[in-house]
């Protein structure tokens, strides 16, 4: 498993950097414009990280940005339908696509999303941070019949500060 510290502060990144855990960095918009600095000196501060996730409002804004960064690019939020991926592609502005099945519309969409994908070289994460049971369930399933995989995020239950199962529940062989 792979561990991903979600801002765009500086601080909060080294802090989980000097504790041995971080692999990479996500980022939006929003965590971006709340740092205060200038888009290109705040990236180039980051960008010895793993992957930049979702770091525009807009297709073109990433392209322009991979041209300038090391980093991958990972698209989430504006990649909805399969026309999304395909223009995202086709424009070059896409390493790596963070599915998220509700997002999508479901296992067959997403499962179309993953083969064109692997036929243009792009990897693969299932996003399923806030989902819980069934839905984590799908996701660890899907994420399962990637080639190209990237590492999941998301610890259901766990990320959102409660654990919703009051008693561990055990297997017993009869």
């Amino acid at each position: 498993m792979k561990f991903f510290i979600d801002t765009a502060n500086i601080e909060q990144i080294q802090t989980a950097y000097n504790w041995g855990i971080l692999d990479g960095v996500t980022t939006n918009p929003t965590h971006v414009s709340a740092e205060n600095m200038p888009f290109q000196e705040l990236i180039e501060k980051i960008c010895n990280i793993e992957l930049i996730e979702e770091p525009c409002r807009t297709l073109k804004e990433d392209l322009i940005l991979k041209r300038e960064v090391q980093a991958p690019i990972m698209l989430d939020e504006s990649v909805v339908t399969i026309k999304d991926l395909k223009n995202a592609i086709k424009l070059g502005a896409i390493d790596v696509l963070n599915i998220k099945l509700h997002r999508v519309g479901g296992l067959t969409v997403a499962k179309r999303m993953i083969e064109i994908c692997e036929q243009n070289g792009i990897a693969c994460m299932m996003g399923c941070a806030e989902d819980l049971g069934i839905p984590m369930a799908a996701h660890i399933h899907m994420a399962a019949t990637l080639k190209n995989f990237y590492p999941s995020e998301g610890l259901g239950s766990k990320r959102l500060g409660f654990d919703y199962i009051a008693n561990e529940l055990s297997l017993i062989h009869i």
